[in-house]
């Protein structure tokens, strides 16, 4: 039964608010103070008012205590009202009351004292009722010198409506005190606890979806302000997380994205020189081709493409492996003698563009790289800019440094230019800025697709970015930032041979 009780209650407990809790504590502890306080002041007060009306007693009693005097009441003499507030009855050696402040003559009941109780409670202080009515007394019997008894008695009745009138006071004070401190502590509990109301309002919010809402922040020295800034740590590291995870999950739908697309293009450029081959095959089996000169051109024609093939095959090979781990060979890198390098060699295949060459007046800053990736680099974007541009191009190749310490390598053509479009994915593997290029003109080119992805691709592994500034009918301009090594370089004798 009690443990079916207590668990009731804790139920009900749990269920109450925090607030109300609270509040009934701090008004139940206060009502307890207030009423023990009331009960120990009046005990306090009784106690003071019975002592002084003790002393009163005995001296009052002081002069029935002695023979009697002139003046004095003796055995015969009957007074005809009462001495003060006191009534007081003199007693025989056995008990017997032989005078007495109380008789048919007063209008009010003496103490009810029983005479024969007198002689054992000689010396000592009674309180017993009245004779009639609610009244109390307080009576001290003494012994008088003749042998016999004093019964000097008061009314309490004084002492007993101070008492309750104190009592009173304090009821009425103490309801006025618990009503106003009931209301302090209602808007004082309603004050500390609205945080906490805030941090709920936060929960559901976030529970909501809504992660960058935060608890408004609080004195790091109170105990709520420590919980607001270790909730807002704890939802910066959870919005953190979301936020990454989120970001994860999009580069992972992109990487994927990405990765059949690939897989689609690599298919397709790989099948166009394996049905080329085929076919060439198919042609050279059926008799087709019976002539040695048919034969040749027929044995060229596939070796271009099983040449073209196995180019495009390396280029995947070398993006797989940037991909994954890029291994670079690092050694400082003379940046204008390969630049030279590839210029000169560009103007012997390329004769139908107009290729020059600038270098910067201050000092190119030294480069650590891979000599042969960097020259790749410039090879793709020289050869870029002479596919895909009309002949009579010029194409102007410039190298120095942006003013902030990193080497810059320019390749700018006045071509046709690109669309924004075109140049927002030109970067991209496999994507064709001239759809109604066919693949015949990238195997005539001995092109993969792949020549400005593997340019990213080597600047990125270098440390470097590379940018694009295109406008239809404007050219295109191909700009390479690649960090210092700390010294500056400066221009390459073989500069002249170039020019």
């Amino acid at each position: 039964m009690r443990t079916r009780l207590a668990r009731a209650w804790r139920a009900r407990r749990d269920r109450t608010p925090l607030r109300t809790q609270l509040l009934l504590v701090v008004v139940a502890l206060a009502a307890v103070t207030v009423l023990v306080t009331s009960v120990v002041a009046a005990a306090v007060l009784r106690g003071y008012l019975m002592e002084r009306a003790d002393d009163q007693l005995r001296q009052a009693a002081g002069p029935f205590v002695g023979p009697a005097r002139p003046g004095l009441p003796d055995a015969d003499a009957r007074p005809f009202r009462p001495i003060g507030n006191y009534s007081v009855t003199i007693f025989a050696s056995d008990g017997t009351p032989v005078w007495s402040t109380d008789d048919a003559t007063t209008e009010r009941p003496g103490p009810d004292l029983d005479p024969e109780s007198v002689p054992e409670a000689a010396g000592s202080l009674l309180t017993v009722d009245a004779v009639e009515g609610s009244r109390t007394w307080r009576v001290l019997v003494l012994p008088r010198d003749d042998g016999g008894f004093v019964a000097v008695s008061r009314p309490l009745n004084d002492i007993t409506a101070t008492v309750n009138r104190l009592l009173l006071i304090d009821g009425v004070v103490a309801v006025f005190a618990l009503a106003v401190l009931a209301g302090l502590a209602r808007w004082t509990v309603r004050t500390r606890l609205r945080p906490l109301e805030e941090v709920e309002h936060t929960a559901e919010a976030i529970a909501a979806g809504d992660l960058s809402r935060r608890v408004p922040p609080r004195d790091p020295r109170t105990e709520v302000g420590g919980l607001s800034a270790a909730l807002n740590a704890m939802l910066g590291q959870i919005e953190t997380a979301f936020l990454a995870r989120r970001v994860s999950e999009r580069e992972a739908r992109e990487s994927e994205q990405r990765m059949r697309r690939f897989i689609a293009d690599a298919s397709h450029e790989l099948r166009t020189p394996l049905t080329s081959i085929r076919g060439f095959a198919e042609l050279y089996r059926q008799g087709v081709v019976h002539e040695e000169p048919e034969v040749r051109g027929l044995l060229r024609r596939v070796e271009d493409e099983a040449a073209r093939m196995g180019l495009l095959v390396d280029d995947l090979l070398l993006l797989a492996r940037l991909d994954q781990q890029p291994v670079l060979t690092r050694a400082p890198v003379d940046l204008i003698e390969i630049v030279v390098e590839s210029v000169l060699q560009a103007r012997l295949v390329a004769r139908d563009h107009d290729l020059r060459l600038h270098v910067g007046a201050r000092p190119v800053p030294a480069v650590i790289g891979d000599t042969l990736r960097l020259r790749q680099v410039v090879d793709n974007l020289v050869r870029n800019a002479t596919v895909h541009t009309p002949p009579g191009t010029v194409v102007d190749v410039s190298v120095g440094d942006t003013g902030a310490g990193w080497a810059v390598l320019e390749v700018r053509d006045d071509g046709p230019g690109l669309t924004r479009a075109d140049a927002a994915h030109v970067f991209e593997r496999f994507y064709r800025a001239d759809p109604s290029r066919s693949r015949a003109d990238e195997a005539r080119h001995s092109g993969s697709g792949l020549g400005l992805s593997i340019v990213a691709a080597l600047v990125e592994a270098h440390g470097g970015r590379v940018e694009l500034r295109s406008a239809p009918g404007e050219g295109a301009t191909f700009r390479v930032l690649l960090p210092p090594a700390g010294e500056a370089q400066p221009a390459s004798a073989a500069l002249t041979a170039a020019t």
